[in-house]
């Protein structure tokens, strides 16, 4: 009979992470498959006797070199994981988050500066456009006044040109 484990549970079988049985999973093709747990999508997998008693001789065998390894490097994981709680340090942190928080203040507020100059800016660029497209449209419209007048001009000169017993409205 196959047993259902998810791979949380089997990390907590094999007593190694999580990450390590996605791999060990992966490597040895072992049966998997996906189920709606909790509104989450979760890998279970599927393990016969045999598969999981090598599954938990592997990982037996590996427990001894992580123990050394913990032995070994544990000065340095305490060291590194505890910070130092000195009181003489506390006003170094408060001094440089204050810092921090008054630079972002003075950028946030030149930040707002230099919006409202952009958008004096561009206002003032707008209305120059508009403007000048006002003034380009009466130009338009005064050239077209010309030349009307222009081809009317045209037309009572090559009048008056025009022997006079061919002129009209005489």
């Amino acid at each position: 009979m196959e047993k259902r484990l998810t791979i949380a549970e089997l990390s907590e079988v094999l007593n190694i992470s999580v990450q390590a049985t996605n791999k060990k999973v992966k490597k040895r093709g072992l049966k998997t498959t996906k189920e709606l747990i909790n509104n989450r999508l979760t890998t279970i997998v599927l393990l016969t006797k045999n598969e999981l008693n090598d599954l938990i001789s592997s990982s037996i065998q590996i427990q001894p070199v992580k123990q050394e390894f913990e032995e070994v490097f544990k000065p340095v994981y305490n060291h590194i994981e505890q910070p130092v709680n000195n009181q003489l340090n506390k006003p170094a942190y408060e001094e440089i988050l204050n810092r921090v928080l008054d630079f972002t203040e003075n950028a946030h507020a030149e930040l707002k500066d230099l919006y409202k100059q952009i958008a004096e800016k561009d206002s003032q660029v707008r209305l120059l456009e508009d403007s000048e497209r006002r003034k380009e449209n009466e130009y338009l419209r005064q050239i077209a006044e010309l030349k009307t007048e222009n081809s009317k001009l045209k037309k009572e000169i090559d009048q008056l040109k025009s022997p006079w017993w061919k002129r009209k409205g005489l």
